[in-house]
């Protein structure tokens, strides 16, 4: 993948990020294993919430997050991972 190509999508996830973060219903499902339980413990402390292991666990076998998290935290790690800041980002008009 091309350093461009990387920049284009982060530049979807970032707006795709604010369009969740408008929308009514912001949960995100996700299996509870000890992968997504990192997931959503960094997700959570990207977007500065002040959630313990017990906010998102939901006791029948899943995680809950803010969808907005996730997608704005793993537009984080792509950029990060590239070294692409936000203003590298291109305007996806959103």
């Amino acid at each position: 993948m091309t350093r461009s190509e990387t920049a284009l999508i982060a530049a979807f996830l970032k707006d795709l990020s604010t369009i969740y973060g408008n929308q009514s219903c912001n949960e995100l499902t996700l299996p509870d294993t000890p992968e997504y339980r990192q997931l959503v413990k960094a997700a959570n402390k990207h977007a500065g919430a002040e959630a313990d292991e017990e906010d998102f666990v939901s006791g029948d076998g899943t995680l809950c997050v803010c969808d907005w998290f996730m997608v704005d935290y793993l537009r984080h790690r792509l950029q990060k991972l590239n070294t692409i800041t936000d203003d590298q980002l291109p305007d996806v008009g959103g």
